[in-house]
């Protein structure tokens, strides 16, 4: 195969004679794309192993579209409550603002996602696939949620900045929607955001302390606007469909029960107490007359840990048995008297919906989210039982007070959180002049422009 052939991606060769494996086929251009192939490479965290499967859902290119296509990366497909409720409230929000948008979804599970929402996606980490709806994109939304910190290892920053390079390879625009940053330790993971955040076109974080990681990391340009995790904007499921869930889970929520407390818990390796003081909670909420729903996030990771809880408090508590999309799950916190957690969007789910909550900061996300609401916090490092029951029953046994203090902050978090659609719609009608051909120096122009809308669309820079 010769070099000059639109099939050769560097020293990286795809066998078409390999069982089950295709030759990646692009159109022109294909110096831009193998020298976005090598930079996306460069990170190890793709896969080159193309199936005919892979392919499924894929879109023929069209230079002329008459219908933006927006390409959706972040932590989907992976079974994890809060990320699905991420994916699908950008999805709605992005579809009221942008009416004839088309998505596609770069996914852990691209036939469960294509399932959930009925939006394309491509599997994530084939590289030919991303790069095949890359050329055909109008933009690029990374995001939301905490997708630039390295606590989980490097791999999570190096994926999403090099889909990121690959998009401003391939001249297309980026916009960074509702994430939180960091923490970001490493020297060479900082530098690398710091690099490449810089080149993107709008940047738009949940909370104040993400705008300030990415000014010490460098970041210099792009606008970067302080809103709100987007599922705060999200709507839940129809109540019918709550009370039959409640109804099958015998979860004896209704006016006539024990009012119920959902508890929310997570594994975590710096923590392995975690699951006794949980139950020095649960078995205190029991002693008062409370029922405890324990509620697994992420199957694979919670499920095991709140089963041993629920077990260990004994009678009065009982775990979600099914597994629940997130507006589903979203009801159910919507119907609980408070929730006690550690997963950001368990808190989130039932905020939104004017439910008291008290956090377990195990990850700065945590602790800035509590802080907005203004809702009881404690830190996992040097966790005492203690300290845990005291937040959990300032929730519980204040929940009036409580309730209308997020009646106060929460519609104002709504329209923050509503707010990345409307800036991306604003940064979508500059894009004639962002992915010119003349190329990054135009982008900054367009950055400029999309600055002088912000008031616009809302949001505080």
């Amino acid at each position: 195969m010769r070099r000059g052939s639109p099939y050769h991606s560097g020293s990286l060769p795809v066998r078409s004679s390999d069982a089950g494996l295709v030759p990646p086929r692009f159109p022109r251009g294909a110096r831009r794309i193998r020298c976005a192939l090598f930079c996306a490479n460069a990170v190890g965290s793709v896969n080159l192993a193309v199936r005919a499967e892979d392919f499924e859902g894929v879109g023929r290119i069209s230079r002329g579209m008459s219908r933006p296509k927006i390409i959706i990366s972040g932590y989907y497909g992976y079974g994890n409550a809060g990320d699905e409720a991420i994916l699908a409230s950008l999805v709605q929000a992005i579809s009221a603002e942008v009416r004839d948008a088309e998505f596609c979804v770069l996914s852990g599970n691209a036939v469960e996602t294509r399932r959930a929402l009925g939006v394309r996606a491509v599997q994530g980490k084939n590289l030919f696939a991303v790069v095949t709806e890359l050329i055909g994109a109008s933009l690029l939304v990374s995001g939301g949620g905490g997708l630039l910190q390295d606590t989980t290892g490097p791999r999570s920053v190096l994926y999403y900045l090099s889909v990121v390079s690959l998009a401003r390879k391939l001249r297309k625009p980026v916009m960074f929607y509702a994430q939180g940053i960091g923490p970001v330790r490493g020297a060479r993971a900082r530098k690398m955001v710091g690099r490449v955040a810089s080149r993107v076109q709008l940047i738009t974080v949940r909370d104040v302390e993400s705008k300030l990681q990415l000014e010490e990391m460098g970041v210099k340009g792009p606008p970067v606007v302080v809103t709100a995790d987007p599922v705060l904007g999200l709507e839940p499921c129809a109540q019918s469909r709550v009370d039959e869930i409640l109804r099958a889970e015998s979860c004896g929520i209704g006016e006539d029960a024990p009012r119920v407390v959902g508890l929310s818990i997570r594994p975590w390796t710096n923590a392995p107490d975690i699951h006794d003081h949980f139950v020095a909670l649960g078995r205190v909420l029991v002693e008062r007359g409370y029922r405890v729903l324990v509620m697994p996030f992420q199957q694979s990771q919670d499920r095991v840990i709140c089963e041993q809880v629920e077990k260990a408090i004994g009678s009065g508590a009982q775990t979600l048995r099914g597994e629940y999309d997130p507006t589903a799950l979203m009801g159910i916190c919507g119907r609980l008297h408070a929730v006690v957690g550690m997963r950001l969007h368990a808190l989130i789910f039932a905020a939104a919906q004017g439910v008291p909550v008290a956090g377990v900061a195990y990850d700065p996300k945590v602790a800035n989210f509590l802080r907005r609401i203004e809702a009881p916090t404690v830190s996992l490092q040097g966790l005492q039982s203690s300290a845990l029951i005291e937040a959990a029953l300032d929730a519980v046994l204040n929940a009036v007070e409580h309730r209308q203090r997020l009646l106060r902050t929460v519609p104002l978090l709504r329209d923050e959180a509503r707010s990345n659609a409307r800036l991306l719609r604003a940064l979508l009608d500059g894009k004639g002049r962002l992915d010119s051909p003349t190329g990054p120096e135009q982008a900054v122009t367009a950055s400029g422009a999309v600055r002088a809308n912000l008031s616009s669309a809302g949001g505080d820079v």
